[in-house]
């Protein structure tokens, strides 16, 4: 689970850097709390195991006033939200629909079997507005002879918003809510039985 704040103190996005330094990494003890703090944004990383969505989310705006309190940025251009999701699914599989409801499909005619994949859509939420882009691909086989799907939602908003305002964090819970009909849309209850 990322949340993400991209800021912007003058001007335009310049690619490259300085040549100093761009930021800090700060981790945990347990290593499952990751947060960077750069001169171009602020990202907090919760790895699994993960907790409720009200934990990650109060970590997450405690953390952002303290990168306030240092950084003094002037505003916030991007909030992010990105999930990704390890699906194990138990072989052998006969059609991934049986799982994930948008996958890859194969033309009729050609042999079925796949050994790998990497799928990428981009959805535009205009009553939002907001932006999905929804990635799947899928890692080698386990040992215990499962197939690790990846379904990774990324869901963004791109406006300026002030930095200490409530507004970013109303747009951080809205995204959240998207993600979570992202999710429950693009998988079966067949999948969902394999996260209890």
């Amino acid at each position: 689970m990322e949340g993400c704040i991209h800021v912007r103190d003058q001007g335009p996005e310049i690619a490259g850097s300085s040549g100093g330094i761009d930021g800090f990494l700060f981790s945990s003890v347990d290593g499952k709390n990751i947060v960077q703090c750069r001169l171009d944004g602020f990202t907090f990383n919760r790895l699994k195991p993960y907790d409720r969505w009200e934990t990650f989310r109060d970590e997450a705006f405690e953390l952002w006033q303290s990168y306030v309190r240092i950084a003094a940025p002037k505003k916030i251009t991007r909030v992010d939200l990105r999930y990704i999701n390890r699906i194990e699914i138990p072989l052998p599989i006969t059609d991934f629909k049986d799982y994930v409801l948008t996958g890859p499909e194969i033309a009729p005619g050609l042999p079925q079997g796949l050994s790998s994949f990497f799928m990428q859509v981009t959805i535009p939420i205009t009553d939002l507005p907001a932006q999905s882009v929804i990635t799947e691909t899928m890692e080698p086989i386990t040992e215990t002879k499962r197939l690790p799907f990846i379904l990774d939602i990324d869901v963004f908003r791109q406006a300026a918003f002030d930095v200490s305002g409530q507004e970013a964090w109303e747009v951080f819970e809205k995204l959240h809510d998207l993600k979570n009909h992202i999710f429950f849309k693009s998988v079966t209850p067949k999948a969902k039985e394999l996260f209890r």
